[in-house]
Order: structure tokens, then C-alpha cells, then sequence
């Protein structure tokens, strides 16, 4: 019997994945082991929304995946998927939020604002849109100096919590750099949360567009997409991926 060919690729790591990686892995997992993996992913992957355009997926060769990724003084990535076709390549940073059951609800609307507010004149680190923007700075950084430009520091606005901030020298993070300076050229930053899609399309068409002003530097919005947990779900009912929906299932009330 010849073995049947794994398209998703998932580079080990050793933390312990809670909340949005959870789910992430389980779903990944799933979807990397089918028999039309491929297919699967490629019709996930349709389901998002960048207002600024995403390059064509059908023709899609492989992935590869990391988890919970540190990508040190840039922070931690609920998921980095690597994707490439024939000619083409494209980083998709994936940062998802969750309705804890102490909250009554969640909304892009209420993070952004948080984000504007500044608590104490600082960027919350653990903010969506501060989340995002640190892994668009970290794809910017890598085009302009690569590898070593990151490890020597970039500059990021007094608004910051970290005036210099740098990739450092972990091998584990610095094998996972080199990896994603490979797909540098193309990126995508999806935003997964437990709101619906038509206010994300109102937000991400009227607020986003605005940006937090000018002293956020290197603020750029380009490859910037969303994608609702309700949509995910979905798309595990229609595909019958029981793992995954056991996760949504034992987590009903902490995701969206």
C-alpha cells in the first residue's frame, strides 16, 4: 500500500496550546491528516476576508504550520500557516480571540477602542490590533534588513511598551524567522473573533481604514483580513470534523 502524502507540514513546539491555539491545532490537525487535506484547507482558507486582496489558493501545493510560534520581543502567533504554489508564496499570521464566559459579549468595535485608548499612553500588548500590528512590523523588518536587522532592533513609536524591540537569539525562534523569511513577500495578518461578519465588514471598511494616527509608526493595514469563530464552526458541520467540533462543543460559551 503506498502512503498517502501529508500536504500540511507541523513544526513541532513545546508549549502547551490553550484557548484560540487549542482550537487552531485541533482544527489544523484535522484538516492535515483528511484525505483531501488540500481541498479542505483551500476552502477554509476562501472563507476569509482581506479587504485588500489575497492571492489566488487553487493552486495551493502545501503548508506548513506553527503553533502558539514566540517570535520574541514581536510577540507570540496563535498560528502561522506557510503557504506556497507553484511561482508563489505567502505567510498568513493568524491572531484569534475568544468570549470568556465572564464577558457578556466580545466586538471589534470594543477591542479597537481599547487599542485608541491607550491605557497609561501605551499600546496593550495584549490587544488584538496591538498584536497585529507587532507581526506587520516583524514582515517589514524582515524585508528591509532580514534576519540580522531583527536581531539588532527596531524601533517602534514612544506609544510602545518597547522602544527597541528585537528578535534575540533563541535558536527556536530564530529557526522559526528563517522559516517565515522564506514566504516574506506575501503576507496576510486574519484576525479570527467571536463577533458577526457584518460588523467586521462595517469595521474593517470604515474604522480600520482611519488607523490609530500618525505616531503609530509603520502602521499598514495591507493583507489585513477577518474570519468569525460562527464561520468556522460552520465549516467543521459541514465537514463532519468531529475532533474539532468535540473542541467547540466542550468550550460552548468560551468562544464566541
Amino acid at each position: 500500500m503506498t502512503p498517502r502524502t501529508v500536504h500540511l507540514k507541523f513544526v513541532p513546539n513545546l508549549s502547551k496550546p490553550w484557548g484560540p491555539p487549542l482550537i487552531f491545532n485541533a482544527l489544523l490537525y484535522e484538516i492535515g491528516y483528511a484525505p483531501n487535506s488540500l481541498e479542505l484547507l483551500q476552502e477554509l482558507l476562501e472563507l476569509i476576508h482581506v479587504p485588500t486582496g489575497k492571492p489566488d489558493l487553487r493552486r495551493l501545493a502545501g503548508v506548513e504550520v506553527l503553533i502558539e510560534q514566540s517570535l520574541s520581543d514581536f510577540g507570540d502567533v496563535d498560528a502561522i500557516a506557510l503557504l506556497h504554489g507553484q511561482g508563489w508564496r505567502c505567510a498568513v499570521f493568524i491572531e484569534g480571540k475568544v468570549k470568556p464566559s465572564q464577558i457578556t459579549s466580545w466586538s471589534i468595535q470594543g477591542a479597537w477602542d481599547i487599542f485608541l485608548r491607550r491605557k497609561s499612553g501605551k499600546l496593550d500588548s495584549s490587544n488584538l490590533f496591538t498584536q497585529l500590528y507587532h507581526k506587520v512590523r516583524f514582515v517589514s523588518a524582515l524585508r528591509k534588513g532580514g534576519i540580522e536587522y531583527l536581531q539588532n532592533g527596531v524601533e517602534f513609536p514612544a506609544c510602545s511598551t518597547k522602544q527597541i524591540r528585537k528578535l534575540g537569539s533563541n535558536p527556536v525562534v530564530v529557526r522559526a524567522a528563517k522559516m517565515i523569511d522564506a514566504y516574506k513577500e506575501q503576507a496576510l495578518y486574519i484576525a479570527v473573533v467571536p463577533d458577526d461578519s457584518s460588523k467586521l465588514e462595517q469595521f474593517f471598511a470604515r474604522e480600520l481604514a482611519h488607523g490609530p494616527g500618525s505616531d503609530v509608526l509603520g502602521w499598514d493595514t495591507t493583507g489585513w483580513g477577518y474570519l468569525c469563530w460562527h464561520d468556522v464552526e460552520g465549516f467543521c458541520k459541514k465537514n463532519e470534523m468531529t475532533n474539532t467540533l468535540r473542541v467547540f462543543q466542550f468550550n460552548e460559551g468560551q468562544i464566541y
